[in-house]
């Protein structure tokens, strides 16, 4: 008898309450995976500001090995993209994306409690960290989610990949507040491992299990 209380919604005002509510969840991915690129795409073009932390806690490493170290992560930001692509492909979206986050957790870890003068542990550690490129690149596709803006929403995630490279000053200036025994620990990890496991974490509820982009319920 209560039945005149519950009023259909109309067909089209149904489609876009539907609409409007995939366009938010699709800007909150896009907001994961520009804070994503942001914190692991290009972090190690940074380096100078870690080299600059290396020599001021009195690493002996001398400067052709110290560009080496950097060199090899370079390479492995450049690999990694390849790799990682392959990879994304076959096992899908998520699972490797997560595997790019955990090589950088795995990097932050080595470089927070290193010997400063290790310069193998350096050029190891660089190269895990810029293998943050392969969860850059797994979440590139997040633009197909907007194909009549998917140029604009592809070139802010390139601007993502620019500010990544000012991670490492901002773990500086975290470091300066610390105890100058403690400044890598905590810095790298404590902030930023815990950041990016933050992200890793975070991957489970976001990221589609697949290749493809597309929203999806797993």
């Amino acid at each position: 008898k209560n039945s005149h209380l519950f009023i259909k919604m109309p067909p089209e005002e149904e489609k876009m309450q539907l609409a409007k509510a995939q366009r938010t969840k699709n800007l909150l991915l896009y907001l994961y995976c520009f804070l994503t690129t942001s914190l692991v795409g290009g972090t190690i073009y940074g380096y100078p500001a870690l080299r600059r932390q290396l020599i001021h806690l009195g690493s002996t490493i001398p400067e052709k090995k110290l560009g080496a170290a950097y060199t090899a992560g370079a390479w492995s930001v450049q690999g990694g993209r390849l790799v990682f692509g392959i990879l994304r492909d076959r096992f899908g979206t998520r699972l490797i994306a997560q595997v790019s986050f955990s090589c950088v957790i795995c990097g932050a870890f080595g470089i927070a409690f290193q010997s400063v003068s290790n310069e193998i542990a350096l050029g190891v550690n660089l190269f895990l960290l810029g293998l943050g490129s392969g969860a850059q690149l797994c979440v590139q596709p997040v633009a197909q989610l907007f194909p009549k803006n998917s140029a604009l929403f592809m070139s802010g995630l390139s601007g993502a990949f620019q500010v990544s490279g000012v991670v490492y000053a901002v773990l500086v200036g975290i470091a300066k507040k610390t105890s100058e025994e403690g400044e890598l620990t905590v810095a790298y990890g404590g902030v930023f491992a815990g950041a990016v496991g933050l992200m890793l974490a975070l991957a489970f509820w976001t990221l589609p299990k697949s290749a493809g982009f597309i929203y999806e319920k797993d």
